[in-house]
């Protein structure tokens, strides 16, 4: 929802931000953000080639070009830059005898989910001369994160898929066959955590997979210490020179607006959705402190925030901050 703007921080043109109040005649015009509502992109309808359902994670030229041959060999495949995107397919999903939608597409809230994306698919309404879509091809930002995906037809979400953004390579398996020989002796030996962490974090990204399903419950393992390792890798990347994919980018913005806006704690941040265009991630997310027990940090207000960040080099942009409230009801 909106709020009414407290504060802009204008777009950086010099090492030190330049900070302007709204009806400042300096002020430069306001960044292009990009339509963060729905999706980026999307290609759907009821008819495809792909007879089977299928979940997967398109992530170079080649491999769309293939996907698409098997969908419409009639057609040439839209235009995607796959160097800060993916493609996230979905083919004939069982249970949606009517069509089905991509409804939302969201990084976990949980300690187990958080760094996965977990995808919604819900029923269409049947109508009386339109078939439903069969295929949904849905353009994200490029993420080192898995997909998990629930279905949903007027009940509680099932898990009925979970595919990971980067294929399998066959140089990949003696560093996976490491990875699940240090998680079994973790479970023997808890005494060496901290060294099986290191273990794993050497390893690299390529040990991710298997990290990913110990999260997911798909595989024995300490969920914990599988969390660990990622939140290590993670930061890792972040220390990095390039913006290479959408978890780094939002700690990039977020660091960014912790930069700019003075606040005690830690907000909760909802609702973050990602962009990437034209070398350009946009990042956009809201901080609650609702769930704060701390009467200094509940008592501030709500924040509403849009960051730009240069992929190549991670430099801010534009840092767009408003202040208001969020769940605090009529403003109180």
């Amino acid at each position: 929802m909106p709020f009414p703007r407290t504060v802009l921080v204008a777009v950086v043109v010099a090492s030190a931000p330049v900070v302007a109040q709204e009806d400042d005649a300096s002020l430069p015009p306001p960044f292009p953000f990009p339509d963060f509502e729905g999706h980026a992109e999307v290609w759907h309808g009821a008819t495809t080639g792909i007879d089977e359902q299928r979940f997967a994670v398109i992530g170079s030229r080649t491999e769309w070009a293939a996907l698409w041959r098997e969908h419409d060999a009639n057609a040439k495949p839209p235009a995607v830059d796959f160097r800060n995107n993916l493609v996230l397919c979905v083919c004939n999903p069982a249970g949606f005898p009517n069509g089905f939608r991509v409804d939302k597409i969201a990084r976990g809230a949980l300690a187990s989910d958080q760094f996965s994306y977990n995808v919604v698919l819900a029923a269409q309404p049947k109508h009386p001369t339109e078939p439903g879509n069969v295929f949904e091809f849905v353009r994200v930002p490029r993420t080192r994160f898995d997909f998990r995906i629930f279905a949903t037809n007027g009940e509680k979400p099932q898990r009925i898929a979970r595919v990971e953004s980067v294929p399998a390579s066959s140089r990949a398996v003696a560093i996976e066959k490491r990875a699940h020989e240090l998680l079994d002796v973790q479970v023997r030996e808890p005494a060496r955590k901290e060294a099986t962490i290191a273990a794993l974090v050497a390893l690299g990204e390529p040990a991710r997979p298997v990290l990913n399903a110990v999260c997911a419950k798909d595989r024995k393992g300490d969920v914990f210490l599988a969390i660990e390792v990622l939140q290590r890798r993670l930061a890792e990347s972040v220390a990095g020179h390039e913006v290479r994919t959408a978890e780094v980018a939002i700690e990039r913005a977020l660091a960014a607006v912790k930069a700019r806006a003075k606040f005690h704690g830690e907000p909760w941040w909802i609702g973050t959705v990602v962009r990437c265009e034209k070398g350009v991630w946009c990042v956009k997310s809201q901080g609650t402190w609702m769930v704060s027990s701390g009467m200094k940090e509940a008592s501030q207000e709500d924040l509403d925030v849009r960051v730009a960040l240069r992929a190549e080099d991670g430099k801010v942009l534009a840092c767009d901050i408003e202040r208001g409230p969020l769940f605090r009801g009529n403003g109180k």
